[in-house]
């Protein structure tokens, strides 16, 4: 579908011919005209997410292919604009919500819609696509989308990709983790993805400018660290990241680049072909490539004038310009010509395969050196090889492009069950790792997971007495001045005290456990995320010792150093038990004991059930006080994350966006219901539902829970008011037919939503924009199609994502511009 998307202001000019005459009764001025105004249509009403096809809510579509085959004789009478319904509601709101949804007043460009109806409101538009062909994914046909009728010629559009921040900071070998790396400042490295992109994998028009390098250089010169010295510890003394590497540091024939006052040519090319493929390029360098580093190398090597301490700066300075290569910064997409291919696809080669594969598991490059010393089950424990060594051989070999080849390949590094969790080693504080669970997945596979189901902010994110409204309420039962709900949270969500894990890290560990069984047991790993029950924990034990106290026999029970505190739930703790016994109450329990399986709780059905009701994600997409509008924060998610629809922005609407004064007499969803769908609060509440509907329905089940994730005994202000009747919620509008109706609360429509094939198949095409770096299409049927037929076979997550890697979708390119 051709679709014209205007973002910022509208440039009219490029509409019409420039040499055409000025006078509206020409052919020319009438073409002009009709470009401009479908341009207003499409911008204002269809791009917004109202007026497209596949939308049920609206019987008239206003994109140019629509306008300009159907007409808009039903909506429009030429020479007439009082008289045309369209006219009318974009300029009297008195019979509804003044369009387009979100204006206080008619736009500026209504002159223009009233000029074009009296003018004969023509539809023709001659003009080719005068700007590019923009769109938004959520607004194709989604039934087309897997169907695979006629086979179609699979390939993506070559590319060029910027690497990641995350790829860039394990390409030298540092840590990303904030708690592991506070000798390096790598992590801080300007290559963030532009959070304009859906998701970090994302590479369109993604460059270098002149800030980004200028930011880059900052951290730069502690990139070459491995390189520019054959023993670089860290200055802290730990073995984490820049430390011992192995086959590097143990690798007897670089040592002569660091040892010999002259280093002979052979040691000169040994070292600069390690340096490019372990630590830069991670393919086979080109002449041309190794020629200008080896040349500056030599010039750098003359200038010690026999001197050997300076040696590690003349390696630092060649590592620096080999990280600043094209080649390093950017990973080539662009495959080779395949013989005989009737459609000119080209298949990437195989070191661009490698790395293509390997992003798929880690942001840690195709045979980047590794500094721990890994062992079984760790599928690199022979870490000669570096990392992800099964790919590195099945490129060198050809095979990897082979079916059988990635199924070892994706039983390697999909994920599976560790107690030692070798996996954290580079990014968690070894403290914590006992706390996580024995569960892991591939790097990059909880990555998606994060970023899809967006919960990663849920550690920083600042609630305001988080507990207010749940049991543990108000002051401590002990009497203290001090909120320990409170304070358990923040801990929660910091880790400054004890060994425990993070919100994060527990939705983390309980997705992985997800994962890992569905795949082991053949369970369908979509219903497993929205209906499971089984969480990961964190003890409020692990600071006590188990002795039971009272605060007036303190001094008689708690003589075990160092737990000599009664805490408030009556147990001997030490210094820092006081952060530590509230950890778990956001789950509602106090009795987690400091042990691996303990850690590992069934919550009661009636509270939790599933990853929507996890605190993580709840806390993610809540709001800062209490009485916020969450729910539309969360119905908002779930309408474009689980139904693939596109909720209108924020970006063109000028009625106030904002709700009532908060007010102790009204819950958080009182104050919602009143700030948009009461016309004496909001005159402009009309205009508002017009949006909100798509949300508010999809939100109030999670009313049950607080903005932090806490179940609600009571809502706003201790004891103000009883419980909002529970969640429930009519829904109307929804591309299921099975999620439309009364619905409970936030269980009822997990498992709704777990049952959804609509909710399921948007679960598809978010995994095949993450694994891809970009937007499906209409091309894409068949790979989609596939990926839904393999999740439907066996459940599995891994063999899903295996057989998008499988398809010429992953593996063959075009030249021709289809990339969305």
């Amino acid at each position: 579908m051709r679709m014209v998307v205007l973002f910022g202001a509208l440039l009219w000019g490029a509409c019409g011919d420039d040499d055409a005459p000025a006078d509206a009764g020409t052919d020319a001025a009438r073409g002009a005209e009709a470009c401009e105004v479908i341009a207003v249509f499409e911008r204002r009403c269809a791009l917004g997410g109202c007026h497209l096809p596949h939308n049920p809510r609206t019987e008239l579509v206003l994109t140019r292919d629509a306008v300009e085959a159907a007409g808009l004789d039903d909506y429009v009478v030429p020479g007439d604009p009082e008289g045309s319904r369209l006219f009318q509601r974009m300029t009297d709101g008195s019979t509804g919500p003044l369009m387009p949804l979100g204006q206080a007043e008619p736009i500026p460009e209504v002159e223009q819609v009233r000029a074009w109806i009296a003018a004969g409101a023509s539809t023709r538009c001659d003009v080719p696509d005068f700007l590019p062909d923009l769109y938004d994914p959520n607004h194709l046909d989604p039934e087309a989308l897997f169907e695979c009728a006629t086979p179609t010629v699979d390939a993506s559009a070559a590319r060029i990709r910027r690497v990641e921040r995350r790829e860039w900071t394990h390409a030298v070998v540092k840590p990303v983790s904030v708690e592991i790396s506070r000798d390096s400042n790598s992590r801080d490295n300007p290559l963030e993805t532009p959070r304009v992109l859906p998701y970090s994998t994302y590479a369109r028009g993604v460059t270098v400018d002149p800030t980004t390098l200028e930011l880059l250089l900052l951290v730069l010169p502690e990139a070459p660290a491995i390189w520019s010295t054959n023993d670089p510890q860290s200055d802290r003394g730990e073995f984490v990241g820049g430390g011992r590497t192995v086959g590097i540091y143990n690798n007897r024939d670089l040592r002569c680049i660091h040892e010999d006052p002259a280093p002979a040519d052979a040691c000169i090319d040994r070292y600069l072909d390690t340096l490019l493929r372990r630590g830069t390029l991670f393919r086979a360098p080109s002449d041309d490539e190794t020629g200008r580093l080896r040349a500056r190398l030599v010039r750098t090597l003359g200038e010690e004038a026999g001197d050997i301490t300076r040696r590690k700066a003349t390696l630092n300075h060649v590592g620096q310009a080999a990280y600043l290569m094209a080649g390093s910064l950017f990973r080539s997409e662009l495959g080779e010509p395949v013989a005989g291919d009737a459609a000119g696809r080209r298949r990437l080669t195989p070191d661009e395969m490698a790395l293509a594969v390997g992003h798929v598991f880690s942001s840690h490059p195709t045979g980047t050196p590794v500094s721990l010393a890994l062992a079984s089950p760790h599928p690199d424990a022979d870490a000669l090889l570096g990392r992800m060594s099964a790919i590195r051989a099945a490129a060198d070999d050809g095979a990897i492009y082979d079916e059988a080849t990635l199924r070892r390949i994706f039983e390697a590094y999909q994920g599976g069950e560790d107690p030692t969790r070798q996996d954290l080693f580079d990014e968690a504080d070894t403290r914590r790792i006992a706390a996580r669970g024995e569960f892991w997945i591939a790097e990059n596979f909880s990555a998606f997971f994060r970023e899809w189901l967006d919960y990663a902010g849920a550690n920083s994110a600042f609630k305001d007495t988080p507990g207010g409204t749940g049991r543990y309420g108000g002051p401590d039962r002990d009497g203290s001045r001090f909120d320990r709900t409170t304070g358990g949270f923040a801990n929660l969500q910091s880790g400054f005290y004890g060994k425990e894990t993070t919100l994060v890290d527990q939705l983390d560990d309980t997705i992985a456990r997800i994962v890992v069984e569905s795949h082991e047991r053949g369970e369908d790993v979509f219903a497993a995320l929205f209906t499971s029950r089984m969480w990961r924990l964190p003890s409020n034990l692990s600071s006590t010792n188990g002795v039971p106290c009272t605060e007036a026999t303190e001094a008689a029970d708690c003589t075990a150093a160092p737990f000599t505190n009664c805490t408030s739930i009556n147990v001997c703790g030490n210094s820092i038990a006081g952060s530590m016994v509230s950890l778990a109450r956001v789950y509602g329990r106090e009795d987690i004991p400091a042990t691996p399986e303990g850690r590992w709780v069934e919550v009661p059905a009636s509270e939790r059930m599933g990853v929507l009701t996890h605190p993580a994600w709840l806390a993610a997409h809540g709001g800062n006080f209490e009485d916020d509008a969450s729910a539309v924060r969360r119905g908002r998610w779930i309408r474009e994350q689980l139904f693939c629809e596109t909720v209108p922005g924020l970006d063109l609407v000028s009625v106030p966006a904002t709700l009532i004064p908060s007010d102790p007499s009204r819950s958080a969803r009182q104050r919602l219901v009143t700030s948009v769908e009461d016309p004496d609060a909001n005159p402009f509440a009309p205009t508002c539902m017009g949006c909100h509907e798509l949300m508010n329905p999809l939100g109030f089940p999670f009313e049950i829970y607080n903005h932090a994730g806490f179940v609600r005994a009571y809502d706003h202000g201790p004891g103000a008011m009883p419980l909002d009747p529970s969640g429930a919620s009519t829904i109307t509008l929804a591309p299921d037919v099975a999620l439309i109706g009364e619905v409970r609360d936030a269980i009822d429509l997990s498992q709704r939503i777990a049952a959804s094939r609509v909710a399921r198949r948007c679960f598809i095409r978010h995994a095949f924009r993450y694994f891809t770096g970009r937007n499906e299409t209409e091309g894409d049927a068949c790979t989609l199609s596939a990926m839904e037929s393999s999740l439907d076979a066996d459940g599995s997550f891994f063999t899903m994502i295996r057989t998008l890697v499988a398809s010429d979708t992953f593996q063959m390119r075009t030249l021709e511009e289809q990339d969305r």
